[in-house]
């Protein structure tokens, strides 16, 4: 066998042999700036701006971000975004060399922003005098007056009004006479005549007189 075949095998064995893959690229290190570490999941304040990074280890001749689903014109191994919608987003970063590609995602976690004005103080008055009447030495009166006071906080000695007002009347409606309105009247009446206010004391007491005579009225009549 002379060189020249020698030579023309190795050759042709040169061609034969699968040449060595090339390894792909990989990514050497990422971080963000909400956290300033290597967390994929960084907690973001809401309208915050965020800086993402990538080093790859090879020579990187396009860099292609996505904002979600949105393709970001941004060929640089930084990208910069702010949110204002809460909950996940996500930034996906993909970079390609001679030798391959490589890709990451990263899940941002926006929270709601916080209030900027106070709440309301709630008015826990009822719940207290409530509590209270229940307590200690307890009595019918006091657990009435607070199981009122609700009521008689929002639309005041109105509701003094409303308890007689709309019961007599749906009950003189239905009898189609004025004597059991009369009678509940009085009997009602009596009861809570001690936790009018003290303007309403003249009112209550002419309606308990006009009931009592509504009464006799109609038991006269009747004999």
């Amino acid at each position: 066998m002379n060189v020249k075949t020698i030579a023309i095998f190795f050759i042709a064995l040169l061609f034969i042999m699968p040449s060595p893959a090339l390894a792909a690229p990989s990514i050497s290190s990422y971080s963000n700036t909400a956290t300033n570490n290597n967390n994929l999941y960084p907690d973001v304040v809401n309208g915050a701006t965020v800086t993402f990074s990538v080093t790859v280890d090879e020579a990187v001749t396009l860099y292609e971000w996505w904002d979600g689903s949105t393709q970001v014109t941004n060929n640089q191994d930084t990208f910069a975004r702010s949110w204002t919608d809460p909950y996940f987003q996500n930034v996906t970063v993909k970079a390609t060399t001679a030798t391959g590609s490589v890709s990451m995602v990263w899940y941002p976690i926006l929270y709601r922003a916080e209030a900027v004005t106070t709440a309301e103080t709630i008015d826990e008055t009822p719940y207290d005098t409530m509590m209270s009447s229940m307590e200690d030495q307890s009595d019918y009166i006091s657990f009435l007056s607070a199981t009122v006071l609700p009521f008689t906080g929002v639309i005041g000695s109105m509701f003094y009004v409303l308890v007689w007002g709309i019961y007599f009347g749906m009950v003189w409606i239905r009898q189609e006479s004025i004597y059991v309105p009369s009678v509940v009247g009085l009997i009602v009446g009596m009861v809570l005549f001690v936790f009018l206010p003290s303007q309403f004391a003249v009112a209550g007491t002419s309606l308990l007189v006009l009931s009592a005579a509504a009464a006799i009225f109609n038991l006269y009549k009747e004999r």
